[in-house]
């Protein structure tokens, strides 16, 4: 569970969102609208922001061999990578024979260059186990930013009071929140 922004960040940020500062939800509220807000942040954009390690399992590409796609992006290092095939035989991989490219990508460093043999491919068949560290220190503005104003507008229907009707429109907030969230948003391929 990450926590994108912090409450005093909200607190200092209240105005600019269209709060006024003498309402402001208690401690134990505002940290389950932190949670719900940052959990929706995540669930968006299919990411995890918070700097953190994670171990994913996963098996070979079918297409390109000499690159691997991670589920979390920016990939900041690489701690290990190993493998296993169907009949149980294991091995490790050298990190330092891989580079990390944009969009959780990596690669080997070598290539099928000038004749030389292709030394360095993912193979299909193989199950890979990559741990690496993922996310940002510290969180992206816009990303804060969209934060902040998802807690707002889950706060204002008690802000505003009960409504006489329910109306069915994208409010500003929303569209607000999806243009500063849109250039982290991933796109899943196939």
């Amino acid at each position: 569970m990450s926590v994108l922004v912090t409450a005093e960040y909200f607190q200092e940020q209240m105005a600019t969102l269209g709060l006024k500062t003498s309402f402001s939800p208690t401690a134990y509220a505002l940290d389950t609208l932190i949670t719900e807000a940052s959990d929706w942040v995540e669930g968006y954009t299919d990411r995890k922001f918070e700097l953190q390690s994670v171990t994913e399992y996963l098996r070979g590409p079918r297409r390109s061999f000499s690159q691997l796609i991670l589920d979390n992006w920016p990939v900041v290092s690489l701690t290990s990578v190993s493998w296993e095939d169907e009949m149980g035989a294991t091995g490790t991989i050298d990190v330092n024979r891989l580079r990390i490219l944009k969009g959780g990508v990596i690669e080997w460093k070598t290539s099928l260059a000038y004749g030389a043999m292709y030394t360095g491919i993912w193979y299909p068949e193989l199950y890979y186990t990559v741990v690496y560290r993922t996310g940002y220190q510290p969180i992206p503005s816009n990303v804060q930013r969209a934060a902040a104003l998802k807690i707002a507008l889950l706060i204002q229907p008690q802000y505003q009071g009960v409504q006489d009707r329910e109306i069915f429109m994208v409010s500003n907030l929303e569209g607000m929140i999806v243009d500063l969230l849109e250039p982290f948003r991933r796109e899943r391929f196939g």
